[in-house]
């Protein structure tokens, strides 16, 4: 009676859940259906969990260790300067993979989104601040070296990444960012350069500037607003700074990454 009972409580479930012919495997063999559906089940929770990544010590504390103080430059010898706007995908067995390094964003509560060949925005983290970070937020999400697995893609698949500026703080989302900065300065919204790039080794080393000429704040052009590393992504070397980049340049040296204050 009570196998009976079990199966008639089950079916009406099943035949919402299951396609007709696990129905009716179901019938037949209960047990062994019920065990190959919760292999598949936790095959599946196996798979999201492995999505969490994050940098060792050793390879956050060398990439931390690029973001100088006010003036100083990065080593040329370690560092190659990389056309933001060259991203594209090695191959098409790894997975592209994205890691917060640090920010100094101070006020602004940045988003990170990204686009495979032009194709729609995709939000990587909604809301890039943290407790640890140049410049601390209590609340915040993000742990140091934490990161995505993005998927892989086809070889040759061109990303390009770009900051919400404020975006969280704003309550917007890849749908409705108005205050998009990438690669291309001629589509900010001021027109200037807000992206860097940087080879080193197989990684690409990113960085943004987050406040918009107008802004109530004047932006520095420091580019520590929003660091992350990524791999498994090519870049062409850019060997001539763009005129956007001189700021940069002569401010705060190749990209001399400083900690600022902001007032609230």
């Amino acid at each position: 009676m009570q196998g009976d009972a079990y199966k008639s409580s089950s079916i009406p479930l099943l035949l919402v859940l299951l396609p007709l012919k696990v129905i009716m495997s179901f019938l037949k063999s209960p047990w062994k259906v019920l065990l190959g559906t919760t292999a598949v089940l936790v095959a599946g929770s196996i798979g999201n969990v492995a999505q969490a990544i994050s940098l060792t010590s050793e390879q956050h504390n060398l990439f931390n260790s690029y973001i100088q103080e006010e003036g100083l430059a990065f080593t040329e010898n370690e560092l190659i300067e990389a056309q933001p706007r060259s991203l594209r995908l090695k191959n098409d067995v790894e997975p592209l993979e994205v890691y917060f390094v640090n920010e100094g964003a101070g006020r602004y509560r940045n988003q990170l989104l990204f686009s495979a060949d032009s194709g729609p925005l995709q939000m990587i983290f909604e809301d890039i601040s943290s407790p640890d970070s140049i410049e601390p937020n209590g609340n915040g999400p993000l742990a140091l070296g934490v990161g995505k697995s993005l998927g892989a893609f086809a070889a040759g698949t061109t990303i390009d990444f770009f900051i919400n500026s404020d975006g969280y703080r704003n309550g917007e989302d890849e749908t409705t960012a108005t205050r998009l900065l990438g690669a291309d300065a001629s589509q900010n919204p001021d027109g200037e350069q807000h992206m860097v790039a940087y080879k080193l080794g197989e990684w690409v080393l990113l960085g943004f500037e987050d406040v918009i000429v107008g802004d109530s704040i004047t932006p520095d052009f420091d580019y520590n607003d929003v660091v992350f590393v990524i791999r498994g992504v090519t870049a062409d070397a850019l060997d001539v700074p763009e005129p956007g980049m001189l700021l940069g340049v002569m401010g705060c040296g190749l990209w001399g990454l400083k900690r600022r204050l902001r007032s609230a």
